[in-house]
């Protein structure tokens, strides 16, 4: 498995060129948690063209990390990932950059199957379903009390972005065929979206919202017995009494 491993800004050269010259850019991150709140970002992958980088964030200055998120962002280039809403929070909460083009895998997997067939859309069950391919994603757990980051550790980094792109081709097959790209590319642009609001909450007018919950309530009463006198004038109506 072959990787450029980055631990200094000056050494992205040839990432610059490969981020220039690629189509698409896949992406994933490696981090101490799930929680996004607590997670530290330890390594961040990039597959660009056939060349895969895999950025050392413990060894870069906070401020180029930003920079090299910031040229992923600003680069036009669709970011596909697994999961990706994931890696979007990771990253806009170590760098300040939001994601806006981007391609989630689970997604497009939920779009097409709905749940038919295996109910699990994790990137192990991905890359076996179309590249035939078995992932050990038993060393996940050794990131999170990490003090450093192994040889194994960065061969799972690099296959964690190796995949991406035939899924996201087979899958783009099907979702030609099935006329779903409306559809797919509305949950896409959704994913941003989603991911800030679970970061910063929704804004809410409080007294107005109470207000509005009065009126409803009263509506609702108004309703229930306008259809609680339609069916017992239905009953009387249908009912024979004698004479």
């Amino acid at each position: 498995m072959s990787f450029a491993l980055v631990n200094n800004i000056t050494e992205i050269g040839p990432f610059l060129n490969d981020l220039q010259n690629c189509d698409a850019i896949y992406l994933d991150t490696e981090t101490t948690s799930l929680d996004v709140f607590d997670a530290r970002l330890l390594l961040l992958q990039c597959k660009l063209n056939n060349n895969t980088y895999i950025f050392m964030v413990d060894n870069i200055k906070k401020e180029y990390v930003k920079y090299i998120v910031s040229l992923l962002n600003d680069s036009g280039k669709v970011i596909v990932g697994h999961n990706i809403k994931f890696d979007i929070k990771i990253l806009f909460n170590h760098t300040g950059e939001l994601f806006s083009n981007v391609y989630d895998t689970m997604l497009a997997e939920v779009l097409l199957y709905m749940g038919i067939g295996s109910k699990y859309n994790s990137y192990k069950e991905l890359a076996k379903k179309y590249c035939d391919v078995e992932i050990d994603k038993g060393i996940r757990d050794e990131f999170i009390a990490t003090k450093n980051i192994t040889q194994e550790m960065l061969i799972y980094s690099a296959l964690d972005v190796e995949y991406l792109s035939s899924i996201r081709n087979k899958q783009l097959e099907k979702v030609n065929e099935l006329n779903l790209n409306k559809v797919l590319d509305l949950e896409n642009r959704l994913s941003p979206v989603i991911a800030s609001m679970e970061l910063n909450g929704v804004l809410l007018n409080a007294p107005a919202w109470e207000k509005l919950e009065a009126k409803v309530i009263i509506e609702l009463a108004k309703i229930k017995k306008i259809l609680l006198d339609n069916i017992i004038k239905k009953i009387i109506s249908t009912k024979e009494f004698p004479t």
